[in-house]
This record gives C-alpha cells, sequence and structure tokens, in this order.
C-alpha cells in the first residue's frame, strides 16, 4: 500500500482556461471540467467531494461502482480507502496519548513485550513508527507479503514480515515510508486499549465522528469495485494489461487493518476533517503536535505524526494519499480556508494524482496577490 507515490501521470488536454482560478464559482467550475476530461480519456472514476466550511463546492461521481450489471458511483458510494486509512491509525493512537496510556516517546518493547526481533527493534518509538522513521523493513518492498499470501486474521500475524529483517536505518535518522510502521502501530494499539484494533477505532474515531458508512468490514453490493491494469498487486507475476481491466477479486488478500485497509464514503471523510479540527477528536496541542514537520519527504512535503505536510501558495495542508491494487485515493485538509479536498477512485489509474496537483494549483491562485 503505498502513501508518497511518485508514479507519473498523463494529464488531460483541457486548455489555458484551467490556469487560475478567480473565484470559488470558477475554482468548482473548473474542477467539474477537468474531471470530465479525465473521465472521457479513461483516468479517472471515482468522487471528489470538496467542501469549505463543511458545505459541497464540489461533490461529483463518474465511472462505475459495479459492472455486471453495471452500476454508477455515486458520492455516497464506499470505496476502499487504501493508505488513506492511516490517518484512522495515527488518531487512534493520539487518542491514548491524550489519555496517558501511551506517549509519542514511548518504545516498542515496552508494550510489546513478545515482539520478535532484534533489540535495535524494540527501541524503536511511536513517534518513528507514525513518521516512517524507524528503519522498519516495509513488507510490500522486501516482497515477503508475496511470498505467502495465506491469510492473516491477527495484526501479529504480519510480525514475521517485517521483523526478522534487519532495520534498514538506525532509528530517526531517515524517511523511508513502510506499511510495517503501522501493522505495529494497530498491534500497540490492541495491546494498550484491550480491544480489538478494529473495534478501538470504531468507538474512538467513526462514531465520534458521526461516520456512519466507515467500517473495517468486507466489501459489499454496495462499493465500488477496484480495477486495474495490472495483473497482480505486486510482486513477480505483475504484468501490464494494454486492453481491458483487471477486477480486483473481493477476497485477495489486502494489507492489516491499521495499515491500509477501511471502507468508506467521501462525506464520511469530510465529516472525518471537521471532527479532527474542532477537537472533537484529539484536542488542539495534540493535533498541532502531529502537524509538525518531522522529516523531508520525496514529493517535497515533509512528514509528520501520521500526516503528509505541503505548503499550497503560502497555506498548510495536511492529509495522507493510498495506492493500492485498483485504488487510489487522496484526502487533503486545508485548515486556514476550512476546506478538504477529498479524491477516491475505484481505479490505480493517474487521474487522482493529476486532479490532486490542479486542484493544489487552483487553489493556489486563490489566494495569491495578483500584479
Amino acid at each position: 500500500i503505498g502513501g508518497v507515490y511518485l508514479s507519473p501521470f498523463e494529464q488531460a488536454d483541457c486548455g489555458e482556461r484551467l490556469r487560475t482560478a478567480r473565484d470559488w464559482n470558477e475554482f468548482a467550475t473548473q474542477v467539474r471540467s477537468y474531471l470530465d476530461d479525465l473521465a472521457k480519456a479513461e483516468r479517472f472514476s471515482g468522487v471528489v467531494l470538496i467542501t469549505r466550511a463543511g458545505r459541497p463546492l464540489v461533490s461529483e461521481a463518474r465511472g462505475l461502482a459495479a459492472y455486471g450489471p453495471p452500476v454508477a458511483n455515486g458520492i455516497d458510494t464506499r470505496f476502499e480507502l487504501a493508505s488513506v486509512a492511516k490517518l484512522f491509525t495515527a488518531v487512534a493512537v493520539a487518542r491514548l496519548v491524550e489519555r496517558g496510556r501511551l506517549s509519542f516517546d514511548s518504545r516498542v518493547g515496552d508494550v510489546l513485550q513478545h515482539l520478535p526481533g532484534s533489540v535495535d527493534i524494540k527501541r524503536i518509538t511511536i513517534r518513528q513508527l507514525l513518521s516512517h522513521t524507524s528503519g522498519l523493513s516495509d513488507y510490500y518492498r522486501n516482497g515477503a507479503i508475496f511470498a505467502d499470501l495465506r491469510a492473516r486474521p491477527k495484526l501479529s500475524d504480519y510480525w514475521p514480515l517485517f521483523a526478522p529483517y534487519p532495520l534498514e536505518f538506525a532509528p530517526g535518522t531517515q524517511y523511508s515510508y513502510s506499511n510495517s510502521n503501522y501493522a505495529l502501530l494497530g498491534s500497540i494499539i490492541e495491546q494498550v486499549s484491550g480491544m480489538l484494533f478494529t473495534a478501538f477505532v470504531q468507538r474512538e474515531v467513526f462514531d465520534r465522528a458521526e461516520m456512519k458508512s466507515s467500517c473495517y468490514c468486507a466489501p459489499d453490493a454496495a462499493f465500488a469495485q477496484p480495477r486495474s491494469k495490472h495483473t497482480a498487486p505486486g510482486g513477480p507475476t505483475r504484468r501490464p494489461i494494454r486492453d481491458g481491466w483487471v477486477f480486483i477479486p473481493k477476497d485477495w488478500q489486502r494489507p492489516a487493518v491499521s495499515a491500509g485497509y477501511s471502507l468508506s464514503t467521501a462525506p464520511d471523510l469530510a465529516r472525518f476533517g471537521r471532527a479532527l479540527l474542532d477537537g472533537r477528536l484529539i484536542g488542539g496541542t495534540t493535533l498541532a503536535q502531529m502537524r509538525r514537520g518531522v522529516m523531508g519527504m520525496e514529493d517535497g512535503g515533509k512528514i509528520g505524526l501520521g500526516f503528509f505536510l505541503y505548503n499550497v501558495g503560502g497555506l498548510e495542508v495536511f492529509g495522507h494519499s493510498g495506492f493500492s491494487w485498483g485504488v487510489r485515493t487522496q484526502v487533503e485538509f486545508y485548515p486556514a480556508m476550512d476546506l478538504a479536498v477529498i479524491i477516491l477512485s475505484n481505479s490505480e489509474t493517474s487521474g487522482t494524482e493529476a486532479l490532486k496537483y490542479k486542484t493544489r494549483q487552483w487553489l493556489a491562485s486563490l489566494v495569491t496577490p495578483r500584479s
């Protein structure tokens, strides 16, 4: 499951009219027009919800959620979130920190005393897991998850995919995105809370934010079926497809729930952002700490404690992205504008990335003084 994914994308030819936005109405028109072009070019299938002060500026759906018989995507369609779901894990950890059950500087070995692996792994802190500065081997990059595709019902079932591997660098010295960090955070949440990870997030995040359509559950008939131009999620059997699509089976081996699997809707993610910023999930002091940059990322942003951080036209932006087999997702919050940008796609084609960057460009033009 990717987070910051520097993959190439093709932009639809939308002409000079999309260079800047002069007001919010023009911004919304530009987003819709560009979305039309991406959909016509088969570069986007999914939904886009952009809210300001909790009210929709853009609320659009394109493409199909199901193909036999065909069912159109709608704004309330459930999508797989991929690594966007790491936001929920980070907030769940922060809630335990605020209760004094954990510290961001607590060490893994002090919480998970039976975790296998080296002494170095046990010295990793919660802060380093949240910010991908732990040095843990990623179980996708090291290929361990593709070598053994059996079901893993418990979070501890993921430990053998990374715990035996040496650290890639000394904790706290580098940034390297690793799903293993969040698989381990899920185990820590379970150990400290005494609850299953999924039940804890349901109670402490989904319920508090009134996210009634979000769950850690099996895909059902109401979700957007992912599709891909590749034969496998990764590993030696992954091959590109020139014509047609691979429709992702509902039972393929998805990642550890705390590292990037849940179902949600665009309106629920907007509710999550509102609850995060108005203090219903965590306090302002804790959120400010999590939004402080720890280290630079490959795309020019910075990593915080669970958040990707960017500067767009002088505005702070934080959120997360997701990439998986047949899935691309993006959630960004602009606190100064009280704005949420949510892009969910059931296709791993490049339209999500293209729309993300175009949206940033137009938003920057709204706040940058013109000469």
